[in-house]
């Protein structure tokens, strides 16, 4: 997440948090557990050198690699899952891999809704995240199913800043579904569409 301090929802925040922080917790105690189980193990923990770094292709590569330990570990059910797939879409997101994005998404949406519930914040996010993606693949009617899913929950807890944010995703989808109206060719709108 890039934004200044006064610029940062206390949810974005949180968010980064949980992946960060609260993923190394989680993961090192789950570490810990299966070498005391195991009578031996050894823990590097190349997360603060890394962070220094920034490079993309090593964020995907150490992401890619925490979900395969993960999987291994806790099996393919547990929220750690869903937050790395969060991570992963996140990842392709930026490197303009949309349709690997929006997998991502999915998948992390769907785990979520399983091990949290519908209801849940995380939940939410995932689902705007999934939406705008949707979106900018064309599939506008998808998109407004997951956003109008992710708004219920905001509006459930009262997360007026997520509100806004998903209230800006419908409209933005609406925009796309005009264009659609309107007959303008692909090459004509803001986004693509990929054959499907």
């Amino acid at each position: 997440h890039a934004a200044t301090l006064l610029d940062t929802a206390p949810e974005d925040f949180d968010r980064v948090m949980q992946v960060n922080l609260y993923g190394a917790f989680h993961v090192l105690q789950l570490s810990l557990r299966q070498m005391r189980d195991q009578g031996a193990g050894k823990v590097v923990n190349i997360a603060s050198t890394e962070a220094d770094s920034g490079r993309l292709a090593d964020a995907k590569q150490h992401a890619t690699r925490a979900r395969e330990l993960l999987v291994d570990t806790v099996g393919t059910s547990h929220n750690l899952i869903a937050s790395v797939d969060n991570v992963l879409g996140e990842i392709a997101y930026r490197e303009g891999r949309i349709a690997d994005a929006a997998r991502s998404f999915e998948a992390a949406a769907a785990l979520s809704t399983r091990l949290r519930g519908a209801e849940h914040l995380y939940t939410a996010n995932y689902l705007l995240a999934f939406a705008t993606t949707l979106r900018l693949l064309g599939r506008v009617d998808e998109a407004s199913a997951n956003a109008a899913r992710a708004l219920a929950v905001y509006d459930k807890l009262g997360n007026h800043a997520m509100q806004g944010r998903t209230r800006t995703e419908l409209s933005e989808i609406a925009g796309v579904r005009k264009q659609f109206a309107l007959g303008l060719r692909e090459g004509e709108l803001a986004v693509t569409r990929p054959d499907r």
